[in-house]
């Protein structure tokens, strides 16, 4: 196995790092092509791709990383990291104190690895990045709530049972859901759709998804006005408009609220290059 780096020590150009009671938290810049062997950490970690994109493999698999892709390592996980042609932008915080996080939330996914793209746990690791520029008294304290909050809700999603057998309407409902406006849907509808009766469908969503059907729609709008934001160049109102929201000062107040950033901090961080 190749090298272990010190706790707070990450391979790439550190562009900053903060300490905050039991975590380190660090940017870190990769050039285009750049290679990074076989290591492993001594303490768990987890990361969100600003900008690049990059390949990872490990034992079990090799993840594909985009912009706004969550990684969470647990101890000793050994992988490589090969960074394509954009480079890569990655803010982590690695959690030192692990005794003290056993008694957390986050305590039932410290011992697995696991991805997300988008979604709730990218929208918490987007808001600390936020919190982790900021150089006011009280950001160590929001820091650390947020930890705690990105570990709990990690802790859900990878809880919901994916090994057990989704009813086959429900994959319907999900693909109705990403192709239809959320303005000309209703429950009703999407139960006629799914052949259920409204209740049933309710229940059986959030047992899979771990929250309702306007949560989930609410987020497939936050992570497409975020792939907007960062791959094009469209005006505000046009990215808000696309993404189903009443209006750009709505979208605006929305998406602070979900990611910690208005959408132009958004698009200047996670600018793709």
């Amino acid at each position: 196995m190749g090298a272990t780096p010190q706790p707070g020590c990450f391979f790439g150009e550190q562009v900053r790092i903060r300490e905050v009671d039991g975590f380190f938290l660090s940017e870190s810049v990769y050039t285009a092509g750049q290679s990074i062997s076989r290591h492993s950490h001594s303490s768990p970690y987890l990361s969100i791709l600003l900008q690049g994109s990059y390949r990872e493999t490990c034992e079990a698999q090799t993840r594909h990383c985009e912009p706004s892709t969550v990684v969470f390592h647990p101890a000793g996980e050994a992988h490589a990291d090969r960074f394509l042609a954009d480079g890569g932008r990655i803010f982590r915080f690695e959690i030192t104190n692990s005794r003290r996080m056993a008694a957390s939330s986050g305590a039932a996914v410290l011992g697995s690895p696991f991805k997300f793209v988008g979604g709730p746990t990218a929208w918490l690791a987007t808001r600390l990045y936020a919190e982790f520029k900021q150089t006011d008294w009280y950001s160590p304290l929001v820091m650390e709530g947020l930890v705690l909050e990105i570990l709990g809700q990690a802790a859900r999603d990878v809880s919901l049972p994916r090994g057990e057998q989704a009813p086959s309407w429900l994959r319907r409902v999900e693909e109705l859901l990403h192709e239809t406006m959320p303005d000309d849907l209703t429950l009703p509808k999407i139960a006629e759709v799914a052949g259920v009766h409204v209740v049933h469908l309710a229940r059986v969503f959030r047992k899979f998804h771990g929250c309702t059907v306007g949560e989930y729609l609410r987020g497939l709008r936050i992570d497409l006005a975020m792939r907007e934001l960062r791959f094009t160049e469209k005006p505000l109102a046009e990215v808000a408009g696309n993404a189903g929201f009443a209006d750009q000062s709505h979208f605006c107040r929305t998406f602070k609220l979900s990611t910690g950033m208005t959408p132009g901090q958004y698009r200047k961080s996670f600018r793709r290059g």
